[in-house]
């Protein structure tokens, strides 16, 4: 490890929606995660907080799908700050929340937007 990670999160007010996502194996099903968490209102209010507490660092935003990442890159876009998505996409069968013959991993086995 190059340097030990600060981690910050803040509260949206959804963890009741959180809360009732199914999850298997201590893993949330990602695209009911994408429902809850992929919300312009919530992207926008990620970027005033992150603008607040670490504008002045690199920072890392781990996403509930491909398309969560995207639509938070593209809140950071509007605000004016340079920002990317970084993907790792899995075989359907061998993705965090699927089983044999599932398409459940499918959206991405993991997936980040970073500014």
């Amino acid at each position: 490890m190059l340097v030990p990670p600060r981690t910050f999160t803040i509260g949206l007010g959804i963890d009741d929606e959180l809360a009732g996502l199914d999850a298997t194996a201590g893993d949330f099903d990602m695209r009911q995660a994408d429902k809850v968490l992929n919300r312009s209102v919530l992207n926008e209010a990620v970027v005033a907080h992150w603008k607040e507490r670490a504008g002045d660092r690199r920072t890392i935003f781990f996403c509930s799908t491909i398309a969560h990442a995207e639509a938070v890159a593209a809140s950071f876009m509007a605000a004016d700050v340079t920002a990317a998505v970084v993907m790792a996409t899995c075989p359907p069968t061998t993705g965090p929340t699927s089983s044999p013959g599932s398409t459940a991993a499918r959206s991405s086995c993991w997936s980040t937007a970073w500014c």
